[in-house]
């Protein structure tokens, strides 16, 4: 579901937070004597097992992908941002971030089948990063397996799911999939507490990103947000049926769809949507999928020819991100 370990000003951010240093990493300049001699400190207060996480990051994560690569002050600062969005959004909704005004259909076919609401947990990956899924599950808050007969050892592993889009896709969406967004138009579609709007605002220069969600309760948290961190010059939200804003489909440049229909409608309601969209979608309008579009009609009959609608589209900064536990589920279409 992540990747291995969150940004490294992310973890800065949080030592700081944490009272490990007392440095705003943001704003303050500083010589390497001064780089060392902090960097020492920070090493010196972080004890146990985090060290080992550290400096595994480091190691594994940190050192290969900054090698040869500039240092993006933007890329940081969205980051930095979208962690602190997150962080405070922890607090709004429930561990899984499924509400119970939420209908959750456990899919009948697909990639997904034979999973339910017993044998899998649902983990928001905006809200909760790699590391701390494993501090979940290492903590027993998320179990690791359930008695499919009780008091017996016959157990099942548990799959975690999530509705979500991680930092770390996001980022690579908006910085290495996509191409320049200046004057254009977003939609994501089944937008749920912002996670893929947010990504936008502070590491695109999208002109509009309109999110289109259903459940009302989930809208009224997003928009908190947004009027709380200044960010509805450029963010809407709609609380709607996709089904009812041809004009707001029509308009969109660019169209999210991240894991939108199959754990939320049944079949006959997936084709419906589908052979919506593939009738009202602007040709030229690029769709980014995950998963692949090919996966997600494969097992519904829509009766649609992917060859007829959609073209494969190159990214437009396929280096900016190399590591396929990020890049693998996402796709990216020209709609002809």
């Amino acid at each position: 579901m992540h990747g291995k370990h969150e940004g490294y000003s992310i973890f800065l951010e949080k030592c700081s937070s944490n009272g490990w240093l007392n440095i705003d990493f943001c704003h303050t300049k500083m010589s390497m004597d001064i780089v060392k001699t902090e960097f020492d400190k920070l090493v010196s207060r972080i004890t146990g097992a985090e060290r080992k996480i550290f400096f595994d990051w480091l190691r594994e994560d940190y050192l290969p992908a900054a090698e040869g690569k500039p240092w993006d002050e933007s890329v940081i600062q969205a980051r930095i941002s979208l962690r602190k969005l997150a962080d405070e959004m922890r607090g709004a909704v429930p561990l899984a971030a499924v509400l119970e005004s939420e209908t959750i259909l456990p899919p009948t076919v697909g990639e997904d089948a034979g999973l339910d609401l017993k044998n899998t947990v649902h983990l928001d990956s905006f809200l909760y990063d790699a590391q701390e899924e494993e501090r979940l599950l290492a903590d027993g808050t998320i179990p690791k397996s359930i008695c499919r007969d009780c008091g017996s050892k016959n157990t099942e592993e548990i799959t975690i799911i999530t509705h979500s889009c991680s930092h770390e896709k996001i980022e690579f969406i908006f910085r290495g999939l996509l191409p320049p967004l200046k004057d254009k138009t977003v939609l994501d579609v089944g937008s749920r507490l912002g996670a893929v709007l947010y990504g936008g605002f502070h590491h695109s220069s999208a002109a509009r990103l309109v999110g289109v969600e259903l459940n009302s309760e989930l809208c009224d948290i997003a928009n908190k947000t947004i009027k709380k961190h200044c960010l509805d010059k450029r963010i809407e939200i709609l609380n709607e049926d996709i089904l009812n804003v041809p004009k707001i489909v029509k308009s969109a440049d660019v169209i999210v769809l991240n894991n939108v229909f199959e754990w939320f409608l049944d079949v006959e309601q997936q084709v419906k949507v589908w052979r919506y969209l593939k009738e009202i979608i602007t040709p030229g309008t690029l769709l980014v999928t995950v998963p692949s579009l090919e996966t997600s009609l494969e097992n519904i009959n829509t009766g649609i020819s992917l060859d007829e609608w959609v073209d494969d589209e190159e990214g437009a900064n396929p280096d900016f991100c190399t590591d396929e536990e990020v890049t693998a589920e996402i796709f990216l279409y020209r709609v002809k």
